[in-house]
C-alpha cells in the first residue's frame, strides 16, 4: 500500500466526521465491519487528541503542524483509505455524494494527483467489476487529497 501525501489535520478530521455520519445513516447497509470498527476506533482516538492538542488554542497553526506528526493522525488516514477501499459500489457512490456535498471532494490542480488519476483511469479498461469498484475507490481517495495507489492496481497489468 502506498500512502505518500498526508492530509492536513483539520481536513482529515472533517472527512472523519462525514464518514462517522455516513456509517450511522447506513447502519442497515452492508458497511464492512472490520474496517468500520478500525476507522471508528482511530477516529475517536484522533479526535480526542486533536481536541486536547489543538482545540482551545488561539494560534493552532503551529500546533496543528506538530499534530500531523502524531501516529493517531497517520493511523486515521490509513483507516479512511481502508474503509473507502472496502465499500461496495452502491455505498461508495453514496459516500462520494456525501463528501462532495460537504465540499471535501474536489478536482485538484496538483499535477501529481492528476497523473495518478490518469494511471487509475487506464486500469478501468478492465471489465472486472471488482477492479472497477476498487479503481473508483482509489479515485475518491485521490480526490480527498491523498496520494494512494494500492498494490492490486499497480499490479493489474
Amino acid at each position: 500500500m502506498n500512502v505518500r501525501e498526508p492530509l492536513k489535520g483539520k481536513g482529515l478530521r472533517n472527512i472523519g466526521l462525514v464518514i462517522v455520519d455516513f456509517i450511522k445513516e447506513n447502519k442497515d447497509q452492508s458497511v464492512p465491519n472490520m474496517h468500520k470498527d478500525k476507522f471508528l476506533k482511530c477516529f475517536s482516538f484522533m479526535n480526542k487528541a486533536y481536541r486536547s492538542y489543538c482545540g482551545d488554542l488561539q494560534d493552532s497553526r503551529e500546533h496543528l503542524d506538530d499534530f500531523l506528526k502524531f501516529d493517531c493522525h497517520k493511523n486515521l488516514r490509513q483507516a479512511v483509505i481502508e474503509f473507502i477501499e472496502d465499500l461496495p459500489e452502491k455505498l461508495l457512490n453514496l459516500l462520494r455524494e456525501k463528501l462532495s456535498s460537504e465540499g471535501l471532494v474536489s478536482d485538484r490542480d496538483n499535477p501529481i494527483i492528476k497523473r495518478y488519476k490518469v494511471f487509475v483511469d487506464n486500469r478501468l479498461l478492465s471489465n472486472d467489476k471488482t477492479m472497477i469498484t476498487k479503481c473508483e475507490a482509489v479515485k475518491l481517495i485521490l480526490d480527498l487529497g491523498m496520494i494512494h495507489l494500492p498494490d492490486y492496481i499497480l499490479n493489474a497489468f
